[in-house]
């Protein structure tokens, strides 16, 4: 078994090949990590987020994936990585907890629901949100990683999926993004 494992919890229309986890695969890939795509299963194929209660959704992402990690035996490795993106990140901050596991989490655009593990007793690498984020006011993410004392990334002008019209901006947003992961690897 390798002994260092990265997991990639997608979003709601989020999937492990958009950019924001796709490209960190491959970083951490490079680095002989172990990367495990995390599947909420089919049911999420046709759900729609609109800034509506998303509280069923969550728990059907926690109850389908939790023994899919659990099979990968992160307990037994020397190193693991959490990189999720919005719903996701309440389904990493979840599994934490209920596997008794440590491990470093990136958080991209976390959701409210993410709150209550977004704590200075958590291994945070990096949280980003964008300005122009619909789902969640980016103020609220600021104001909780200040208050927790976490590592905060703040992109402007970008919505929920971290990108706006301007391609070249988007480009430069994912490095930016992968750059920061690789400090923080390199610094665990």
């Amino acid at each position: 078994m390798n002994n260092k494992l990265v997991f990639l919890f997608p979003g709601i229309k989020y999937t492990c090949d958009m950019p924001l986890l796709y490209y960190p695969r491959l970083y951490f890939k490079s680095l002989g990590y172990t990367v495990i795509d995390v599947s909420y299963g089919s049911a999420f194929d046709t759900v729609e987020f609109h800034n509506q209660d998303i509280t069923e959704e969550i728990y059907t992402a926690q109850a389908s994936c939790i023994d899919q990690i659990r099979s990968c035996h992160p307990e037994e490795a020397d190193q693991v990585f959490f990189i999720s993106k919005s719903l996701g990140t309440a389904v990493a901050g979840w599994a934490e907890k209920e596997l008794g596991l440590s491990v470093f989490h990136y958080y991209l655009t976390p959701i409210v629901q993410t709150f209550p593990y977004m704590t200075r007793t958590q291994r945070i690498a990096l949280v980003v949100s964008g300005t122009k984020d619909p789902v969640i006011d980016f103020r609220l993410v600021r104001n909780q990683c200040h208050k927790e004392n976490l590592p905060y990334l703040q992109i402007d002008d970008v919505g929920h999926r971290l990108e706006g019209p301007d391609v070249q901006k988007n480009l430069d947003i994912v490095k930016t993004v992968v750059q920061r992961m690789a400090q923080g690897t390199k610094q665990r």
